[in-house]
Order: C-alpha cells, then structure tokens, then sequence
C-alpha cells in the first residue's frame, strides 16, 4: 500500500474571511470553527462538495462536509481525484488516528498547525474498493454509536421522571 500526503490528494482551499463570531444558534448549515462541537450554523453555506475541515489551533480535529461555511482558522481540502480516492476514508482515517495531527500542533499558550503541515500529513492508500469498504463500516458503526448515545439520553430522562414522579 502506498501513502500520499494530503497537499498530493487533496486541493487545500483559500481560508473564509470569516471569524469565529459569524455563526449563530439558528440556521441550516453547520458553521465550523476550531471547536470539535459544532454548535453555530449559518443560512446560507459559503462551501460545497466533499471537504474535510481542520482547524488550526487548540486541540487536533477534524470533520468531513458537505454544505457549510467554516471560519478563518480552519482549512478546507477537497478530493483531487474521485476516481481514486473516497475522501471519506481520509476522513475516517485522520479521525481516528488524531496523534498524527496531534504531533504537528505547536506553540506555547494555544496549539497551532500550519498549512505546510497540513499539506505534509501522510495518508496510506489503499485500493478505492477498500477505501469505500472502510467506510461503509465506519459509517455504520457511527449509526450504531449515535443510535447508543439517543438511547442512553432517552434512559436518563426516563430515570429523572421516574424519580420526580415517585415523589
């Protein structure tokens, strides 16, 4: 299996002139900061197209999207060549090996990434087919996780009214 790092698979695209402000609580799409939870979202998205979100300071992460505006510290990449790579499983595989990016975070106060890292990150490259079995695994295993985290929500509250209605 060969690797590739990311500047060879993937285009990296001009950051937002957004800041981290520019979101709000309501809206159709997610508004992605440097934040692992997106809680901001905006009307109108200001990127299409498969694209992995990194962003650039504090704590490594990274989300994978569609439809969505990102503010000025993230950086945007999208497939090179759909023919040869499911971006998802670049997704998937940075997701779930963050002490890769983890390592390329510097500074003192607050943890930064720079471009030339990003674009350096390797990434193995396994045959499409593997890559799309990779992630029809993943993603079902991410069903099933969401499924777990609703149930274990709807049995909390469950315990909460029994205890107030026991009262």
């Amino acid at each position: 299996m060969t690797s590739k790092t990311l500047e060879e698979i993937c285009n990296i695209l001009p950051r937002s002139k957004r800041n981290t402000k520019y979101g709000s609580n309501v809206g159709k799409y997610p508004f992605f900061t440097c934040s692992k939870v997106v809680d901001s979202f905006v009307d109108i998205p200001d990127y299409e197209g498969d694209s992995l979100i990194i962003g650039d300071r504090g704590e490594p992460n990274i989300s994978f999207a569609n439809e969505f505006s990102a503010s000025d510290i993230c950086y945007i990449l999208q497939n090179k060549n759909k023919s040869m790579l499911n971006l998802k499983y670049v997704y998937y595989y940075l997701y779930n090996n963050l002490d890769i990016m983890d390592n390329l975070y510097v500074g003192d106060t607050i943890k930064h990434i720079s471009k030339a890292n990003v674009k350096s990150i390797a990434i193995p490259i396994p045959s499409l087919k593997q890559q799309n079995a990779i992630v029809e695994y993943c993603e079902m295993n991410d069903n099933n996780i969401r499924q777990l985290e609703k149930e274990i929500e709807d049995k909390k509250a469950h315990i909460q009214q029994y205890i107030k209605d026991y009262k």
